[in-house]
């Protein structure tokens, strides 16, 4: 069975729900974190948090064995996410305070 151009637009329009459904995602745990900073202000608790950060590193790798994905594409994803939601945090920490 040939492929057509039909073909073509039904996949890049089924990776555009997928984009949608990842930003919805990636915004969703921004809000997150917004909610993590008001609880470290409560608990007197650092941003940083390397023990959590590898924690995360590790459950993703193993996603990404499940998943069959590249696990250094996801790394580099996830820390720039935890990255970019630190910096929320100190932002809405420094709010607070």
């Amino acid at each position: 069975m040939s492929k057509s151009i039909e073909d073509l637009k039904n996949i890049r329009s089924k990776i555009d729900e997928i984009d949608e459904k990842l930003i919805s995602l990636m915004a969703k745990r921004t809000n997150f974190a917004t909610e993590i900073a008001l609880l470290k202000v409560e608990l007197n608790m650092p941003v940083n948090d390397e023990k959590r950060e590898r924690e995360i590193r590790e459950r993703i790798c193993k996603l990404c064995e499940k998943y069959n994905f590249d696990c250094d594409l996801a790394l580099k994803i996830i820390e720039m996410l935890v990255e970019y939601n630190k910096k929320i945090q100190i932002k809405e920490i420094s709010l607070k305070k």
